[in-house]
């Protein structure tokens, strides 16, 4: 009897509905944080903790930025560090695959093959979990984003993972400008 129990819990939780991935949706972002980053990864610093991945449509691009730390301040002194806040770094990926696992999650993939001209390639792997239909023994992120670097000219392959929050719609602004607008 509780084997019977057991297998109809089974059948009703692995059929939950899922959102649909909604591929007409221009932008969507989501926040992350880092999972694991790479001790050999030629860009980022060594103890960033956050940033995020927007995946644009329209453009066929996977973005990841990630935001490097804030530099610390003495105590009990002005801190002029804060003047100078950290540009976030941004990888731009093409996207050249998508498709959708045996769990029903979709797996978005991008590209960018020695882009700036020193022999660096990138490579950036997006799952939505929000669309899975499998159990799992242990909670899985909305989110996995996978970063895979190669240095052509050091040879050097990197391997990076973050998690975030489930992919949420951008809503542009567009403000169109006239020559009004600048007249003194």
């Amino acid at each position: 009897m509780k084997l019977i129990i057991f297998a109809l819990s089974l059948i009703i939780s692995t059929q939950a509905t899922a959102k649909s991935f909604d591929t007409n949706v221009r932008l969507l972002n989501s926040s992350l944080e880092v999972v694991h980053l790479d001790e050999n990864v030629h860009f980022f610093y060594k103890n960033m903790k956050s940033g995020s991945v927007t995946i644009d449509h329209q453009n066929k691009e996977i973005l990841l930025t990630v935001q490097p730390p804030m530099p610390s301040c003495p105590s009990n002194e002005p801190c002029f560090q804060l003047l100078a806040m950290p540009t976030p770094i941004t990888i731009t990926t093409k996207i050249t695959h998508q498709s959708t696992n045996i769990c029903g999650s979709t797996v978005i993939e991008a590209e960018q093959f020695d882009s700036a001209g020193v022999g660096i390639e990138e490579k950036i792997t997006v799952i939505d979990n929000s669309t899975s239909t499998c159990m799992y023994l242990i909670p899985v992120p909305a989110i996995e984003v996978i970063h895979e670097s190669y240095d052509a000219t050091t040879q050097i392959e990197t391997l990076s993972s973050f998690k975030g929050q489930p992919l949420r719609p951008i809503k542009h602004r567009t403000r169109h400008y006239q020559a009004s607008d600048f007249s003194l």
